[in-house]
């Protein structure tokens, strides 16, 4: 598998993992978060063998996409370049949000486009 996606699991218990056992269940960790998380409501899409064993880059349909969140320290040349493709490649009722602080420190996502 090239690549994997979901939606994350909020719990504060301890997951059961073996490096020596096969796990029956197949629990994936990279989609597990401490419910201090939960009000991210995430959703994962995840890129496995990074670098010389494989290519990052996957195709997918633009009527699977319902919204699109840039992050916190995105350079502004990128930003810029992502929303020029956004603007090509997707219908205007797309909605694209930036991650922000507020005063308190909390990350949020605000409307952009």
């Amino acid at each position: 598998m090239k690549s994997g996606y979901g939606y994350v699991t909020y719990s504060n218990d301890p997951y059961k993992y073996s490096f020596l056992n096969k796990q029956d269940d197949k629990l994936d960790t990279l989609y597990l978060k401490k419910t201090s998380w939960q009000h991210e409501e995430e959703f994962r899409f995840i890129t496995l063998g990074i670098g010389s064993y494989s290519n990052r880059l996957q195709e997918f349909s633009v009527d699977i996409v319902s919204e699109i969140i840039l992050g916190y320290n995105i350079s502004s040349t990128d930003e810029a370049e992502i929303l020029e493709i956004i603007k090509a490649k997707y219908p205007k009722n797309v909605p694209v949000f930036k991650t922000r602080r507020t005063e308190k420190g909390e990350l949020v996502k605000a409307l952009i486009i």
